[in-house]
C-alpha cells in the first residue's frame, strides 16, 4: 500500500531528488572551501622555505683552512705527473672535474632578524623550519619543531620544487636546493582541521535543515496535486450507493485533472438521466 500510493511516489522521488542535490552542493562547498584553506597555508609555508632557501644557499662556507699541507720536501713540478696524480683541491671547496673528491658539509648559516620574524619559536602552533644535509643529517631546527621530523623522499637529483604534504597534524613544505640541502617549513593545522570540522558540521545541519523545509513543501505540494483524485474517489462513492444527483466540485477547469472531473460528471449527469428514463417507463407501464 505505501509503495503503490502516487503521494509517496512522489514524495520519495523529491527526497531523492534533494539528497542528490544537496550532497553534491556540500561536498563541493566544502572542498572549495579545504582546497582554499590549505592553498592559503601553502603559500605562507612556501614563502618561508624560499627565504630560508635562499640564506642556506647564501650562508658563509664552514671555516677551513686554506693552507697548503706541509711537504716533507718541495715538490717538483714533475711530481704531480706520475702515475697520473693531480694536485688535492683546496679544503672547503668542492672539487673539479678530473680532480680527487674529498667530504663537502652543508654550507652554515645564521637566523637573520628577516627569518626570526617569520618563525615564532615561542610557540609550539606557530611556524617551524628544519634544515638536513645533502648526506642527511639535521645540522639547524627551530626549537619549536615537533621532534623525529622526517626526512622528505626527493624525486629525483635535479628536483629543486617546493613540495607539500600532510603529516600527523602538519602542513609542511621543503625543498631541495642545488647542493641537495633540504630546507623544510612547517606549521600545526590541528586548529584548521578543528574549524573544518565544524563547518563540515555546520553544511549537515543546513543541508538537513533545507531537506525538511523541502519534503514539507513537496508533501503540501503534492496533496494539493491530489486532491482532486480524492474528490472523485469520494463523489464516485456516494454515487455507488444510490445518490446519482452527486457531481464533482471542479475548482480548476483547465487542468488534467479538472477536465477528467468535468467529463466525469457529464458522465454521471447522463448517467442520472438515463436511470429517470428508466424510473419513470417502468411507472408508467405499471
Amino acid at each position: 500500500m505505501f509503495f503503490k500510493s502516487i503521494r509517496w511516489r512522489l514524495q520519495l522521488w523529491l527526497a531523492f531528488l534533494l539528497v542528490c542535490v544537496l550532497s553534491g552542493f556540500g561536498v563541493t562547498i566544502y572542498q572549495l572551501q579545504r582546497v582554499s584553506q590549505l592553498r592559503q597555508i601553502d603559500e605562507e609555508l612556501e614563502r618561508r622555505v624560499a627565504v630560508l632557501s635562499g640564506a642556506v644557499r647564501g650562508g658563509p662556507p664552514p671555516k677551513r683552512s686554506f693552507a697548503p699541507p706541509p711537504f716533507e720536501r718541495g715538490p717538483g713540478p714533475r711530481d704531480f705527473d706520475k702515475d697520473n696524480r693531480h694536485p688535492p683541491p683546496p679544503e672547503g671547496r668542492p672539487p673539479f672535474r678530473g680532480e680527487r673528491k674529498g667530504p663537502f658539509g652543508p654550507r652554515d648559516f645564521s637566523i637573520s632578524e628577516e627569518i626570526s620574524s617569520l618563525f615564532d619559536q615561542s610557540s609550539t602552533s606557530a611556524f617551524y623550519f628544519t634544515v638536513w644535509s645533502r648526506d642527511g643529517a639535521m645540522f639547524k631546527r627551530s626549537s619549536n619543531a615537533p621532534p623525529n621530523v622526517p626526512l622528505p623522499q626527493r624525486l629525483n637529483n635535479t628536483d629543486t620544487r617546493t613540495h607539500a604534504r600532510t603529516r600527523n597534524g602538519y602542513r609542511e613544505a621543503f625543498h631541495f636546493t642545488e647542493l641537495a640541502d633540504c630546507v623544510l617549513a612547517g606549521r600545526s593545522i590541528s586548529t584548521d582541521l578543528d574549524a573544518m570540522r565544524r563547518f563540515k558540521l555546520w553544511l549537515l545541519a543546513a543541508g538537513g535543515t533545507v531537506l525538511a523545509f523541502g519534503l514539507g513543501g513537496g508533501w503540501w505540494l503534492t496533496s494539493r496535486a491530489m486532491r482532486p483524485v480524492d474528490d472523485i474517489s469520494v463523489a464516485a462513492s456516494r454515487i455507488s450507493e444510490g445518490n446519482l444527483s452527486e457531481r464533482i466540485n471542479v475548482a480548476d477547469t483547465d487542468s488534467e485533472l479538472g477536465r477528467l472531473a468535468s467529463v466525469l460528471n457529464s458522465t454521471f449527469a447522463r448517467l442520472e438521466a438515463a436511470f429517470a428514463q428508466q424510473t419513470q417507463f417502468t411507472a408508467d407501464a405499471s
